[in-house]
């Protein structure tokens, strides 16, 4: 018990660890350059241009972290539980699938959908289920260069639906895969500030894959790619 509460403990003092460093980057960032510009230390026309983008893309980043903050907060929520009704999990990727493949034809990425027809549906939440897939995507295209796969499948296998995204990018380290699900973490560091990654989107969907009592497999390889696959109950 006590090595349990020393655990929680430790995660809850990272996590306020983490959430101030990342509020406070973009903070930093914004009141720089505002200053920069009342104290009128900046005059030519680019560089007030640049200043004001940049604290644009700063409030647009600490935007998206709080929200994500919130998402989690309430997946995580005990008393907020997540409605759960007989929906088609194929419909959803064939929506989903509809709208990536827009976005993967600009970066010349590759994307494949292999759904296997006339399957029952499962018990699950659209919106969430959305989300989840999008997480899922976006990080894969994120890790794949241009002429790279990205491959969205579906398929049942016994008792159970298995949705897999699977993309041809750098691979994950075998050193950070047992820590992919934690809150911010992030396994490519030079990335950090080069994106809009906040670090929790596999937190959140972590949560989404436990409130539709699914389970995750990750398989990785470096310079190969990676796969992940969540495996659903079929809705009785």
């Amino acid at each position: 018990n006590m090595t349990e509460i020393e655990h929680q403990e430790k995660l809850r003092r990272d996590f306020i660890a983490n959430v101030s460093h990342e509020l406070r980057t973009p903070l930093t960032i914004m009141r720089g350059f505002s200053e920069a510009l009342i104290d009128g230390l900046v005059n030519d026309t680019k560089e007030i241009e640049d200043a004001h983008r940049l604290m644009r893309d700063e409030t647009v980043r600490l935007e998206g972290l709080i929200n994500e903050l919130l998402d989690l907060s309430r997946l995580q929520a005990p008393n907020i539980p997540l409605t759960l009704e007989p929906i088609h999990l194929a419909e959803i990727i064939e929506n989903v699938a509809s709208l990536f493949d827009k976005t993967c034809q600009t970066k010349e990425v590759h994307f494949n959908t292999n759904i296997e027809e006339a399957l029952p549906p499962i018990l699950g939440n659209g919106d969430r289920l959305t989300q989840l897939l999008l997480i899922f995507l976006d990080n894969a295209l994120k890790y794949t260069l241009k002429g790279g796969t990205l491959t969205l499948s579906l398929n049942q296998e016994g008792e159970h639906q298995v949705l897999s995204v699977s993309d041809t990018g750098s691979g994950i380290s075998p050193d950070d895969l047992p820590y992919i699900w934690e809150r911010f973490y992030k396994s490519d560091k030079s990335r950090n500030r080069s994106g809009s990654s906040t670090g929790l989107g596999l937190s959140i969907a972590k949560e989404i894959i436990e409130k539709h009592h699914a389970q995750a497999e990750v398989i990785s390889t470096l310079g190969i790619g990676t796969t992940f696959k969540i495996i659903f109950p079929q809705s009785h």
